[in-house]
């Protein structure tokens, strides 16, 4: 199953928690070490803004090195990592509903093929009650230490409604083997919330696509 996935060809789940948590990953102590905006492996979009910790095509940015625990998890997650990142979401900060490698009208967009032939999971480390992870007409709340897979080729979302706290997720796009399909056939499917009130709230005038 590994060596033909494409993902958007598969039936696996929007936005699914795995049997597995990361509470040993001393968060708060390597995410105040993160280096400044502007410095290695730092890059920044309209909305977000992420810390590359591995990514094969641009070189080592010598970032996991400072981080060992993140470097053991990644050395035994299921998998081959294909990019690995802090993703920061600031207060009040919102990301569009979007679909990763596509457009609107389907049309391909950059990364498409690492897209289709990845999985994507989350890690939070840091993270409070008022983030919201939108991703196919559900809500879903992710706690810290757990581990989420979302499927980024389905339109999604996130909102950081918290007026002081930021939100800082570990997020890693892993070619799938057949222990990672293993773990997804035992994640938890149904943890997503249809609120049309608390989508309106967060995300005003769109739709719930």
């Amino acid at each position: 199953m590994a060596d033909a996935f494409a993902k958007l060809d598969s039936n696996i789940a929007s936005c699914c928690r795995l049997p597995l948590r990361f509470d040993q990953l001393n968060a708060e102590t390597r995410i105040a070490s993160l280096p400044a905006p502007g410095g290695t492996g730092y890059k920044r979009g309209a909305k977000r803004e992420k810390w590359v910790l591995w990514d094969p095509h641009i070189g080592d940015t010598g970032l996991l090195e400072t981080w060992p625990e993140i470097a053991a998890m990644i050395a035994e997650f299921p998998g081959t990592p294909e990019k690995v990142h802090v993703g920061l979401l600031t207060v009040g900060e919102k990301l569009p509903i979007h679909r990763d490698g596509l457009g609107r009208k389907n049309q391909k967009r950059t990364l498409f093929e690492m897209f289709n032939r990845t999985l994507r999971f989350h890690i939070p480390l840091r993270t409070s009650d008022q983030v919201f992870m939108y991703a196919d007409k559900k809500i879903y709340r992710m706690r810290a230490g757990e581990c989420w897979m979302l499927n980024n080729m389905k339109y999604h979302s996130a909102v950081n409604a918290h007026p002081k706290i930021d939100r800082y997720h570990l997020i890693l796009d892993m070619t799938p083997t057949d222990e990672t399909f293993a773990l997804l056939a035992a994640a938890e499917t149904d943890l997503g919330i249809d609120d049309k009130a608390l989508f309106d709230r967060y995300w005003p005038g769109f739709e719930m696509l």
